[in-house]
């Protein structure tokens, strides 16, 4: 929950940058491969070549690198791969430092220099933390290249080029071109040291980390026999320091004879090849002039794992192959969804959003199926592949829903890896990164994203494991011995039907929550037989009711003895609430829009409130367009509002669904680096896009999706053995109003289709007014 420190620190960092001198750092689009799209232009039509277009092209791998205050995206510009290990990206920084909320996942678009190429980040997510094991190129083998001062190199736009797998930028200052390509669990690097003259060097920073964090126990080891390096560092970010750090290891292969080196700790000289402690830094000279290539693979589970990881994926220095490789696997995500529009613009944020949804979670199963758990013991993987970094408090809205219809494996194994934490760390995990528990958020989400795979269809996993699970904390508090788990204030939710607001901060918010919780558990008894527990659990997920003052019509804080808080301001975003207010809030029953209609007196009062949350917020947004301040009315940045517009096709009323579906795509979504409305969060905002604007709304553990107003004329969903075609009739990209939907030729009067009838492919006919 943010407090008013934290908006006073992004305050002024807004002001910092805000003030500082400004770049030249505009490039026009030409639609060529590998250029930057700088600025958001509006739309571009789209030649008809004849020639099957690649989707990579339309990625713009730079947007949501920028933004200001709440419209910081976080993201990364580097070498990826879908869901990789590895994330080999650039890391920035002002010329006195990074500010941490700008460089949570390394780099900031509006910085002025490049610091160095870190192989691990937390992308999107607004936690600084990671960017560890840091590699630059220098063209000086003297002691000062070790201060980041003097290693740094000034960040020029026009000389960065990037596509899904591939990062490139040529460092001035040095006249170096630094290129970067990855596979899952390792990368190359690839320097051209383009002056003849000069000494190839690389400076290697092992405590380096996301806005100039904490790490310790460092290590590197340098073996000139075998001529390669390897060692290991321990972060200690935002995330990883609430369960006493993350290491990472990693094993180096240069093509070059390493020809000298020195090692430093503290920023001191140190005798020998090998150097353990904090603050550790080398300098590598290298025989020869020219092109240096630097093979290097990472593990979570010791310095053999990264050396497997890199021969079984990168045996040897083929840059280009393992290049195209990465992009056909890119090519081959993108393409699970292909949608045809003449407009370019449209494509690219499509495409980017594409990309983005494919970032997190983080592959955490070595090539030999090893994984370090939530116990900190090295387990192996036995069919399934273990992953972590799960932003689940935003991705149950969206994320896992569109995982689950397109990729039902891959969401398979999520579910197993957050079962695995729960027997490894004795409960499931709200937000899990590394090999702990961060604790952020609210809520018990797991139970949401289980409970909607199920509905989507995702049964082949242990379902009565996670039940067990789900019962651990639903009654009773977590074993204080425990540093995570459990709901806070369960005793008080169980006994008074909420959470009290004089005993427990964000008593609104955590009641919400808890109930869409209790939901999930009912559809999870009744998918397993379980009468009572789905009695049970079912009658929980409408304690919601108890909040909802019938004065105010608004679900206000509520004390242990029954009586609302005083004073209470919709706009403000008070302790009662966890990143929102009253009005943000108020329609948070994404489960229940009847019972949430029967509160406000019936479904006309509900439509008329949405109106006029929907109109504030234009009004809004309209005299206040910066992305300085929370918003007071819908902010789609922020998670409990994103589902809030579907509500009005839930309560047969789409076209306004489809109204305001648009006013969203228009004010959140560009082809910038500011182009996202804040942190992707997981891929969470991504996947709104994707869907809203492929027309087709899904509600967690809903049974059904709502059928809107698709932003293209035609596009095309696989499935596992199937696909969904989506065509319009009348289309026109700015019509929103839509007159009738047919599903295989049958018309579909209330706008839904089951998920038991979607799955089997077909044809949606969305006909427009």
């Amino acid at each position: 929950m943010k407090n008013l420190l934290f908006y006073l620190c992004l305050f002024l960092s807004v002001v910092y940058y805000s003030c500082s001198d400004e770049k030249n750092n505009t490039v026009a689009d030409t639609g060529t491969d590998d250029v930057t799209v700088i600025q958001d232009t509006g739309p571009e039509q789209v030649a008809d070549t004849g020639v099957e277009e690649k989707l990579i092209d339309y990625v713009n791998v730079f947007t949501g690198t920028g933004g200001v205050g709440f419209g910081v995206g976080s993201m990364i510009p580097g070498a990826t791969a879908p869901f990789s290990m590895i994330k080999l990206s650039p890391d920035t920084a002002m010329s006195n430092g990074a500010v941490p909320f700008y460089h949570c996942a390394g780099y900031y678009y509006e910085d002025e220099y490049i610091v160095g190429f870190s192989h691990n980040h937390l992308p999107g997510v607004g936690v600084a933390d990671q960017g560890n094991i840091l590699f630059m190129p220098v063209t000086s083998f003297s002691d000062e290249m070790i201060n980041w001062t003097k290693y740094r190199s000034p960040l020029d736009h026009s000389l960065e080029k990037a596509s899904p797998g591939y990062y490139s930028v040529l460092l001035p200052d040095r006249d170096v071109l630094a290129e970067f390509t990855v596979r899952s669990r390792s990368g190359i690097h690839r320097y051209t040291f383009k002056n003849r003259e000069s000494p190839n060097v690389l400076l290697v920073d092992l405590d380096a980390a996301a806005a100039f964090g904490k790490v310790e126990d460092e290590e590197i080891v340098i073996d000139t026999e075998k001529n390669v390096f390897y060692g290991s560092a321990k972060t200690i970010g935002d995330f990883a320091d609430r369960y006493g750090g993350l290491k990472i290891y990693f094993y180096a292969v240069p093509d070059r004879k390493i020809k000298d080196f020195r090692l430093y700790k503290d920023l001191k000289y140190s005798e020998g090849n090998s150097l353990s402690g904090d603050n550790i830094r080398a300098l590598l000279h290298f025989e020869g002039s020219g092109i240096l290539n630097v093979r290097v693979g990472i593990s979570y589970v010791d310095i053999e794992g990264a050396e497997k990881n890199l021969i079984s994926e990168i045996p040897d220095f083929g840059f280009e192959k393992y290049r195209s490789d990465t992009e056909k696997d890119w090519e081959s995500m993108l393409s699970l969804v292909r949608v045809k529009s003449e407009n370019k613009r449209d494509k690219r944020i499509f495409y980017t959003a594409m990309y983005h949804l494919f970032q997190m979670p983080t592959l955490f199963t070595d090539s030999d199926r090893r994984y370090r758990g939530f116990d900190n013991q090295i387990h192996t993987a036995e069919n399934f592949i273990y992953y972590t970094d799960f932003s689940l408090w935003d991705t149950y809205r969206t994320f896992h829903p569109l995982i689950s219809l397109i990729l039902p494996a891959i969401q398979r194994d999520f579910n197993i890896s957050l079962l695995k934490m729960y027997e490894q760390g004795g409960y499931l995990p709200r937000w899990p990164m590394g090999t702990g528990e961060s604790g952020s958020m609210v809520g018990e989400s797991a139970n949401i994203m289980f409970a909607d795979s199920v509905m989507r269809g995702v049964v082949d996993w242990d379902i009565e494991k996670s039940f067990e699970a789900m019962l651990k904390t639903a009654d009773k508090p977590k074993d204080p011995n425990s540093y995570y788990g459990g709901r806070d204030g369960i005793e008080e939710y169980v006994s008074l039907g909420y959470v009290p607001a004089d005993k427990y901060s964000g008593s609104v918010s955590k009641t919400q929550e808890y109930t869409y919780d209790d939901y999930a558990i009912a559809y999870i008894a009744d998918y397993l037989g379980k009468k009572e527990d789905y009695g049970r659990f079912l009658e929980r997920a409408s304690y919601y009711k108890n909040l909802f003052s019938n004065e105010q019509k608004f679900f206000i804080g509520r004390n242990s003895d029954g009586t609302f808080i005083d004073n209470f301001i919709p706009t403000s975003h008070s302790q009662y609430y966890v990143e929102g207010n009253g009005w943000q809030y108020r329609f948070f029953i994404p489960y229940d829009s009847s019972g949430l209609a029967d509160l406000f007196g019936g479904r006309e009062n509900l439509i008329a409130a949405l109106d006029e949350l929907f109109t504030k917020s234009e009004e809004e947004y309209k005299s206040e367009p910066t992305t300085l301040l929370p918003r007071k009315y819908y902010w789609h940045s922020n998670e409990p509002c994103i589902l809030i517009p579907f509500m009005y096709c839930d309560l047969k009323d789409c076209n306004s669904s489809n109204r305001w579906n648009r006013w969203i795509f228009k004010v959140s979504y560009k082809d910038s680096p500011d182009g996202l409305p804040g942190n992707d969060d997981g891929g969470t905002m991504s996947a709104w896009y994707i869907m809203s604007s492929l027309g087709i709304m899904m509600l967690p553990v809903k049974d059904y999706y709502l059928i809107g107003a698709p932003l293209f004329a035609e596009s095309e969903i696989k499935f596992n053995n199937t696909k969904l075609l989506v065509r319009t009739a009348g289309y026109s990209r700015d019509k929103y109003k839509v007159k009738r939907v047919l599903f295989n030729g049958k018309e579909v009067s209330d706008f839904r289709i089951n998920h038991s009838e979607l799955i089997k492919g077909g044809e949606i006919k969305v006909e427009f007014e």
